[in-house]
């Protein structure tokens, strides 16, 4: 247990187990995972040079609002369940148990395909170091890892804890690793040179659809939390897009 978790307390049947390092390591993984650095270059390409760090910047300034909504809903209802009990408090004298019915049934599909994204991402990487893997290969990693990660999380939160700190201190590492990379191979003229008309009419049609990327990024994002997430996932692809050439 970690300096910062309280000790349990009970309020009804509800346990709080996760406390603010925790909760925080939780939510970077998260946040933290094969997204950004897939999308690093698909926002670049989307937006059309270096300015996509405002997709990701106005992204983040979404994310927190968002973030301080759900925060307020956590202080006036804790208790487990999060959506779900918020749904069945704002709908249960309109739609009664309609709402949150229809939301756990979005996330029995949405969830799979979340982790899917993941999947697919840790495929490609594998590819670098493996280039010719077949097709069976492919789907029978990604079958295998789809069951490890089931696996791991089918225990107590207590166990889940452990092991995303364990998993967060790699991610950490990851992302040093990537940001030292990056600064490495700094070039001024990719971070900070713009093509003619970066900042024309286009740019808002492109800066709409890189929010979509961005917002992805930025999913996992916890309301307690959200100013530790977004400082973490802002270190990523600064360095990144330094040592890009985009123009290519």
């Amino acid at each position: 247990m970690d300096s910062n978790t309280p000790p349990p307390h009970f309020d009804g049947n509800f346990h709080r187990s996760i406390g603010l390092f925790s909760g925080t390591a939780i939510n970077m993984t998260q946040m933290c995972g094969i997204g950004p650095f897939i999308t690093i270059p698909i926002m670049v390409a989307t937006m059309g040079g270096p300015q996509a760090v405002v997709g990701w910047i106005v992204g983040a300034i979404l994310a927190m609002a968002d973030g301080m909504v759900w925060a307020e809903l956590g202080a006036a209802m804790p208790g487990s369940g999060g959506t779900y009990v918020y749904l069945r408090e704002a709908f249960q004298y309109r739609t009664g148990k309609l709402m949150p019915f229809l939301f756990i049934w979005t996330v029995l599909l949405t969830i799979p395909l979340l982790m899917s994204t993941g999947i697919i991402g840790m495929v490609e990487y594998l590819e670098y170091f493996l280039p010719n893997l077949g097709w069976w290969p492919v789907h029978l990693v990604s079958v295998a890892a789809t069951g490890l990660v089931t696996l791991l999380l089918y225990r107590r939160i207590e166990s889940i804890r452990a092991i995303t700190i364990a998993m967060w201190v790699i991610m950490l590492l990851s992302v040093v690793g990537v940001s030292a990379a990056g600064f490495w191979d700094f070039h001024a003229s990719f971070a900070f040179t713009y093509p003619a008309g970066a900042f024309g009419g286009h740019f808002f049609v492109g800066l709409g659809a890189g929010l979509i990327i961005g917002i992805y990024d930025y999913l996992a994002i916890s309301p307690p939390l959200t100013w530790a997430t977004n400082c973490a996932i802002r270190a990523g692809p600064c360095p990144v897009r330094s040592s890009s050439p985009w123009s290519r």
